[in-house]
């Protein structure tokens, strides 16, 4: 990078594309297909690479149609982005799930250990190479970034997931910055780096990289290779100045960021967030075009791209005998039949809100004690990065808490709340929404919140009620929902009241209005959106890509 870019003084608001218009789908406005997304990219960039770049790659069995190898769909963010490197039989780089890292002796490339996942003994940011045989000509690739087992702690655990997690999510918790974590965070970004222009070199690409792990990545191949045409998406909210300053690398992170030319956020707000971290904290100025930021060879637009779900694919898995199977056994299983039932879906994470959910739960028993024995919430909490303590002591916390309201409320026969911490397939996941009189999304902080919309999708009865927090970035489109403030404990019972006591013609108001919203603004719009930005900023540039 090197080049000080500046943004003037003024107000920010007219920095920002508009959001997503929501309008209904029509024969002059028809949903996007993954068929139509790829015709898209064909007629925009031909047979260009594509690399697509993320911190995980997927595992081969992930590109099995919904309904396949035990009814695991595709993931909504899989289903935009594999239809991108097919169309030129591009190439996702990430690391491999399945290794935890190298060891020391395997960093040396000696070959004497066996690393889990690699079982080769390759060096530090050394890469594995693996063709896909997909169902679309020409397949794609796999490369898979192997990294020493320090390096991964301190870059995924350490400065990923201790540092950028929390500074960007207000759960006041305290982030953790440490400096051998950062230098962890840079040598990772660096191996990416590598691979991507390994597979760049001598090719007309698009490279689209992933969230908060690789923020740097953008920068560093802009110094190598200026004429590539980069998009980064941010996943996770964008953090306000005050908060961002408080990481010492800031600046370095908004350097790197600004290396793309297109950088998507999931609001409108968290791009407000940026500009004005660009404007404040390092000076730079407001290029000719109000929509951008300009350094002195390049523009890096910045724009809410709203992420979403394949609603066709949950559909047709809430259709399947496979999940009619599954509501019966979760039926037969925990007693639910004639009971009112709640939800809740997430990972075990501080930022999700979850003991504020519990707690909102004893207050409902307390006011409805008439529900004992005809009311269940099931809180499926799906157990993450274990190796932090803060994850293990919410995990102990979330227990003991549901212990404690069990047993005051429940008896023998009856407890109010079933905590599962163990994975379920998709096929269960849309059997317990179908079965669910309400559906509580009580997040702290979050950039969309993808359970929100996957619990509309699997509603094809028109019915349910969705509870959604006011601090999600689903809040801003799934206006059918109840909303609450999670923090306000109180409001969270009053919500689960008023769904409990929702007449079925109510439900189905708001269910249709939020199922129209994310069957228009579906992942293949948001992958359509992405693509046509990056085709109108390729268009002002003054030499087209090599």
């Amino acid at each position: 990078m090197g080049q000080e870019r500046k943004l003037d003084g003024g107000d920010l608001t007219g920095l920002l594309l508009p959001q997503q218009n929501l309008a209904l789908a029509s024969p002059s406005n028809p949903s996007w297909t993954r068929e139509r997304l790829q015709a898209l990219i064909k007629s925009s960039f031909g047979q260009r690479r594509v690399v697509i770049v993320a911190n995980r790659r997927p595992q081969p069995a992930s590109q099995t149609e919904a309904g396949a190898a035990g009814g695991q769909p595709v993931s909504g963010l899989l289903s935009a982005l594999i239809p991108l490197i097919e169309v030129s039989g591009g190439t996702w780089i990430g690391h491999d799930d399945n290794d935890n890292g190298l060891t020391a002796a395997q960093a040396k490339g000696n070959g004497n250990g066996r690393g889990k996942g690699n079982g080769n003994g390759q060096a530090n940011g050394q890469i594995n190479r693996q063709a896909i045989a997909a169902t679309s000509s020409p397949p794609y690739q796999l490369r898979n970034v192997v990294i020493h087992a320090q390096d991964y702690e301190g870059y995924y655990n350490g400065f990923s997931n201790q540092g950028l997690w929390p500074l960007c999510h207000i759960t006041y918790t305290e982030p953790q910055f440490k400096s051998a974590d950062w230098h962890a965070y840079r040598r990772v970004n660096q191996h990416f780096a590598q691979a991507v222009l390994e597979e760049t070199k001598g090719h007309r690409a698009i490279v689209f990289i992933q969230d908060y792990h690789l923020s740097l990545l953008a920068g560093l191949l802009k110094q190598k290779q200026p004429d590539l045409l980069v998009a980064h998406f941010w996943h996770i909210p964008w953090p306000h100045l005050d908060q961002l300053r408080t990481c010492p690398f800031h600046q370095e992170i908004i350097t790197g960021l600004l290396g793309n030319d297109l950088l998507g956020f999931q609001t409108a707000d968290h791009c407000a967030n940026f500009l004005e971290s660009v404007k404040r904290n390092q000076s730079r100025q407001r290029s000719q075009n109000p929509k951008q930021i300009a350094p002195e060879s390049q523009t890096t637009t910045v724009k809410a791209f709203p992420i979403s779900i394949d609603i066709r694919a949950h559909e047709d898995l809430a259709t399947s005998e496979a999940a009619i199977k599954a509501m019966a056994k979760w039926r037969d299983k925990h007693q639910l039949h004639n009971k009112i039932i709640g939800i809740g879906i997430e990972r075990l994470d501080y930022t999700k809100g979850l003991l504020q959910k519990m707690q909102a739960i004893e207050i409902l028993l307390g006011k409805r004690p008439d529900l004992g024995g005809h009311f269940v919430f099931i809180q499926l909490a799906i157990r993450s990065r274990c190796q932090q303590r803060s994850y293990r002591e919410l995990g102990d916390q979330l227990n003991q808490l549901v212990n404690k309201i069990n047993q005051r409320h429940g008896n023998k026969e009856w407890m109010p709340i079933i905590l599962q911490l163990d994975p379920h397939d998709q096929i269960d996941l849309v059997a317990i929404e179908r079965l669910a009189k309400f559906c509580v999304v009580s997040s702290l902080h979050d950039g969309m919140n993808l359970v929100a919309k996957e619990f509309c999708a699997a509603r094809i009865d028109n019915q349910g009620v969705l509870i959604l927090s006011e601090f999600t970035g689903s809040a801003q489109e799934l206006s059918g929902a109840l909303m609450i403030n999670p923090f306000a404990i109180d409001s969270i019972a009053d919500a689960m009241l008023q769904a409990i006591a929702m007449d079925p013609q109510e439900e189905a108001r708001r269910m249709i209005a939020m199922r129209n919203t994310i069957s228009h603004q579906n992942i293949f719009r948001w992958g359509a959106d992405i693509v046509q930005a990056l085709k109108s900023i390729e268009g002002t540039r003054k030499q087209p890509c090599p």
